[in-house]
């Protein structure tokens, strides 16, 4: 992704599987579309575990997947309620963030103290590039304004859905 391939050069313009997005130069189109086969998650986890691990090597003390981070809030009833969950209920019913931190590092850009609770997100470029000189020529088609809506940065409109999303599972 990212970079020209000659080999997909008779493909480009055809649409992908069942989307309307359409093999492009760059595979900017592939890299959005939601195909089959979890590609999504298996790259989210990549990048996940790389943060994990990096974290570790800073001496920051950091957990993958935390369960449960909630639960001394919940009454005697809810906790036995929550205990007796699968850990797939757990993940569809419960908050469960990506990474938990702590003990981080004098000079740190996270000043709050305690548990810091992080979610991992994806984001592709909007802008394409000139892959000779590497100077900006513009919008991606894929987004580029529809004549009918105003121009919305994805990583906006995902940001608005988190707190939703928190509420939702935390009720």
């Amino acid at each position: 992704l990212g970079a020209h391939d000659p080999h997909i050069e008779n493909l480009i313009g055809l649409r992908i599987r069942d989307t309307n997005l359409k093999v492009d130069v760059y595979g900017d189109a592939l890299g959005v579309a939601q195909l089959p086969g979890d590609r999504w998650r298996s790259a989210h986890d990549t990048l996940k575990y790389q943060v994990f691990l990096d974290g570790r090597l800073l001496g920051i003390h950091i957990q993958k997947e935390v369960y449960g981070l909630f639960t001394r809030f919940y009454s005697s009833e809810g906790r036995s309620d929550y205990d007796k969950l699968s850990q797939q209920e757990k993940r569809r019913q419960t908050i469960v963030p990506d990474l938990v931190s702590a003990n981080h590092p004098d000079g740190s850009v996270l000043q709050t103290p305690g548990l810091q609770m992080h979610e991992i997100k994806r984001i592709q470029s909007i802008q394409s590039f000139n892959r000779t000189t590497g100077s900006s020529t513009g919008l991606n088609d894929l987004y580029k304004p529809h004549p009918r809506s105003a121009f919305v940065r994805a990583a906006d409109r995902r940001v608005k859905k988190i707190p939703a999303e928190y509420k939702a599972k935390a009720r």
